[in-house]
């Protein structure tokens, strides 16, 4: 009987939470250009920390298809014991990182598409060509769908099989 309390009680807390957050406000879709520089403005200053590509920050900006493929290859790569193929941070397309400052561009493609263009001198890489973004909506939040850089795409180079 007791068990049947509880299970009611844990029903009855879950219908007012989902009618609760069913009353909330909807909000408002972000600008792509300022979800863009939101990514960057952590990549800027001396003590800047990135965001790690496994990072839960990461799994927030990225695409659900995409993290599928970074996932895979992380997996494959510890089975081998070996770094990924993807072993640098796709949103500056290097390994480290010195970067003073940065501009976004952004293109609107569509209601839910949109290309970002992030260009920024990155002091500590060789490489400072421009960082392309394919962007996609879920819902009122833009993730990141695709990142092009000096290496190519990432969704490309990692649908495809290693050695190819």
């Amino acid at each position: 009987m007791q068990a049947i309390f509880h299970h009611v009680i844990a029903l009855a807390v879950a219908l007012a939470i989902a009618l609760i957050v069913a009353a909330l406000p909807a909000q408002a879709a972000e600008d792509p250009r300022d979800f863009v520089a939101a990514i960057y403005q952590s990549y800027v200053g001396k003590d800047a920390k990135g965001i790690p590509i496994n990072s839960p920050r990461a799994r927030q900006l990225i695409t659900p298809s995409l993290m599928k493929l970074i996932d895979a290859d992380a997996g494959a790569a510890a089975k081998r014991g070996e770094p990924p193929r993807l072993d640098g941070d796709p949103f500056i397309d290097a390994q480290d990182f010195d970067i003073k400052s940065f501009n976004v561009e952004v293109q609107e493609v569509g209601r839910a598409r949109a290309v970002a263009t992030d260009t920024f001198k990155n002091e500590a890489s060789a490489g400072n060509d421009p960082i392309v973004l394919v962007l996609v909506k879920i819902g009122d939040a833009w993730r990141v769908d695709d990142f092009r850089g000096g290496s190519g795409s990432v969704r490309n180079y990692l649908s495809r099989k290693p050695g190819r």
